[in-house]
């Protein structure tokens, strides 16, 4: 009898670890901004005319590092993710016109957007490695330019990039919210209009051999209005198309991370005089089979 006891508790055990190695994910709960202060719904909010945030997967959420360079769910997630497989995401892609929330939020050039990130209730991002890069790809002129808009179309700048930074997200959970707290700083001399605000989380080390080992990327997008001085931008700002700005493959421990360089206000002086050679960052990838590397 002990024996058999012994053997559901290992049992028990090994299906928990099993269990919480595919089905943790992450979601954008609620989010704001300097410009507008009460917290607003994310993802989760189904009804996509009450939120300024596009949906969330359906599943675990995450775009495995094999499958980057064609497959569009790398712009702002998809509706599925396969479980326990090698397979690209599928189903509705977020980025599609047709999946566009209906509402755009406010925010000033040089204010900040506020996410409250959660994994499974209570908790914020369920893994223990990741980097965090945010980007904004602009969708016109209009403050409703998003709403009805293919963010597959956008090109893509780069206005945050922290390597290893959920370290940093990790020491930021607030038990009032149910997240954990991150902040995205917009740039002040950016063009007045409607951008899609896209976030990524990029994990690795944590998928499991039925699923390849491969690094997990996961993108989420919501809908800004940028109120600015400034009305046109330089056409040389570093940015890149998805998803064929990305490659496939795992990320190494000395890689480069994913997309152009960094948007700041000295690349966009020197954006006036741009260097011969191209914008675009080279970033390295070890083998795809490798374990660590309101409007």
């Amino acid at each position: 009898m002990a024996s058999f006891a012994r053997s559901v508790i290992t049992l028990l055990g090994l299906f928990a670890f099993f269990f919480s190695s595919i089905s943790a994910h992450v979601f954008v709960k609620q989010w704001k901004t300097t410009s507008s202060l009460d917290w607003q719904p994310g993802q989760k909010e189904w009804k996509l005319e009450n939120t300024a945030y596009r949906r969330a997967s359906d599943s675990i959420g995450w775009v495995g590092s094999k499958f980057l360079t064609t497959n569009k769910a790398i712009v702002c997630g998809a509706s599925h993710t396969p479980k326990g497989q090698v397979a690209p995401s599928g189903g509705k892609f977020f980025s599609d016109a047709d999946e566009s929330a209906g509402k755009t939020l406010k925010v000033r050039a040089g204010g900040k957007v506020s996410l409250v990130l959660q994994g499974d209730t209570g908790r914020g991002y369920p893994h223990h490695h990741g980097h965090l890069q945010a980007y904004l790809g602009k969708c016109g002129s209009s403050p409703t330019a998003c709403q009805s808009f293919d963010a597959s179309t956008a090109s893509y700048f780069k206005i945050q990039e922290n390597k290893d930074g959920v370290t940093q997200l990790h020491r930021q959970y607030s038990s009032q919210l149910g997240g954990d707290v991150w902040e995205v700083p917009i740039p002040k001399d950016i063009a007045s209009g409607s951008y899609i605000f896209r976030f990524e989380i990029i994990t690795w080390g944590e998928s499991v051999e039925s699923e390849g080992y491969q690094d997990q990327y996961y993108p989420s997008c919501g809908q800004l209005y940028v109120e600015s001085d400034h009305q046109a931008s330089p056409s040389n700002i570093p940015s890149i198309k998805l998803p064929e700005g990305y490659h496939n493959g795992n990320l190494g421990p000395l890689s480069v991370l994913p997309g152009p360089a960094m948007y700041s206000e000295s690349r966009r002086r020197r954006s006036m005089h741009p260097p011969s050679r191209s914008h675009r960052r080279k970033s390295f990838h070890s083998p795809s089979t490798s374990r660590d590397g309101n409007i």
